[in-house]
């Protein structure tokens, strides 16, 4: 069992279901970039331009947004750069202002439009929360920052205090009905790794066991992921998980309650490996779980612990679970890293790809196809031979005569009948917005 693979499991599982945004997050700046659209405008809109129609293209212009706005906001997520800021004569007071400044900004994106402007706010709230919650705790002890060893117990009930007036607060239901995209970002189990693995200039690393300890009943998760009501106790703070709860037009992550039970069950998993027993059966989960989130989970787990029955050098594995793996969630999490073996396979021509996007035998199949094709425009833009106005060859609407258009003509064609093979322009789109490059 690796410990390396499966932490890499989690950070999948918190990424969610756009596997490409690590890659555009990973990717250098141009250094020749040109003034173009901006991207959270063509997600989300503003005062005087509504977002663009196509949605493959607004969630390109998402990973872009969330790339730059994570740039602007990466002096309030660091806490070494805060910390020197600290040092120069700044207050505590004044970055926390900033920080609750900009996670005004990003909680109006929250309530954006459409689902793919309402994801940027996903990927940006967690790490501006936990830069508002570790410091307005140290303002609320009054405590001077790095930490000092006699105020560490207080220091730690504060960061629970903070973190339990938040989540009561998102948790409320008039805060559901308006506050969706803020819900599915305040992803309690996440926060407290986050501070966990964040915190190291102000704390030492029992802090770690201090939040996650509480979280380790597996069996709790699962009741909760069945559709239960469980309570957490962390520091005397309640926290409540109530597994029955429907979020209506919550369309980015379904049930928050269950997208957070998903992740504790799995952290409950992590943080009980030198333990002795026998492993959870995760592929009997993956086909019978209670729920699609703890499927997913599941299916995620299989895989990796199976990695070397499924993973890059067996092409054919990957290939037979994308098609007849007996769930959804398992064919998609197959289809993840099958996307990778296609985008590798020289054999196989883009129009290839774009064939199998559109009639590859299972749903899954076709994603990974679109995905694979997706991943060999990343690369052409890199080499320069792609850019935003470049005509490329691909199959039109009938799925056979060959046409001639930009990547936003692909997606005009594909998006409305053919969803897999139009979301491969969402990678390449994505690094072109991150450039900047002008139409």
């Amino acid at each position: 069992m690796s410990w390396v693979l499966l932490n890499r499991a989690f950070r999948v599982l918190f990424l969610g279901s756009i596997a490409t945004l690590a890659l555009i997050l990973s990717l250098p700046i141009s250094p020749n970039a040109q003034q173009a659209p901006d991207p959270t405008v063509l997600a989300c809109g503003d005062a005087t331009h509504p977002p663009d129609l196509i949605p493959e293209v607004r969630a390109g212009a998402a990973m872009a947004a969330v790339f730059a706005l994570s740039s602007q906001y990466a002096g309030l997520t660091s806490v070494p750069f805060i910390l020197n800021r600290i040092k120069r004569g700044e207050s505590v007071e004044r970055i926390v202002a900033e920080i609750q400044q900009a996670i005004n900004t990003v909680e109006k994106i929250a309530q954006g439009p459409n689902k793919e402007c309402r994801s940027i706010a996903s990927y940006l709230l967690p790490s501006l929360y936990v830069s508002k919650i570790e410091f307005q705790a140290a303002i609320n002890i009054n405590s001077a920052l790095p930490i000092p060893h006699e105020n560490t117990d207080a220091f730690l009930k504060e960061l629970v205090h903070v973190i339990h007036s938040v989540f009561e607060s998102a948790t409320s239901e008039s805060t559901l009905e308006s506050f969706s995209g803020r819900l599915s970002s305040f992803n309690l189990i996440n926060l407290f790794a986050f501070i966990a693995s964040s915190s190291g200039p102000l704390l030492d690393d029992r802090i770690f066991f201090q939040f996650l300890i509480p979280f380790k009943d597996k069996s709790a998760w699962e009741h909760v992921l069945c559709g239960g009501t469980e309570t957490f106790s962390v520091l005397g703070y309640d926290f409540k998980f109530d597994g029955s709860f429907s979020l209506v037009n919550n369309d980015e992550q379904g049930n928050p309650y269950l997208v957070w039970a998903a992740d504790g069950w799995l952290f409950s998993f992590l943080i009980s490996l030198d333990e002795e027993g026998p492993l959870p059966d995760f592929l009997d989960i993956a086909l019978h779980g209670c729920s699609t989130e703890f499927r997913t989970v599941a299916a995620l787990l299989y895989i990796e612990v199976n990695i070397e029955r499924f993973g890059e050098s067996n092409e054919n594995g990957l290939q037979t679970l994308a098609i007849e793996g007996g769930s959804h969630e398992l064919r998609f999490q197959a289809a993840v890293l099958l996307a990778k073996d296609y985008a590798k396979d020289r054999t196989l021509s883009d129009i290839d790809l774009q064939g199998l996007a559109l009639n590859g035998v299972t749903t899954e199949k076709r994603y990974a196809a679109g995905q694979a094709l997706g991943l060999r425009w990343v690369d052409q833009v890199y080499e320069g031979k792609l850019k935003l106005s470049t005509n490329l060859t691909f199959l039109g609407a009938d799925g056979k005569t060959l046409v001639h258009g930009t990547l936003y003509q692909f997606a005009a064609i594909h998006t409305k009948y053919h969803s897999e093979l139009a979301q491969a322009v969402i990678a390449p789109l994505g690094v072109l917005y991150q450039f900047r490059q002008s139409l």
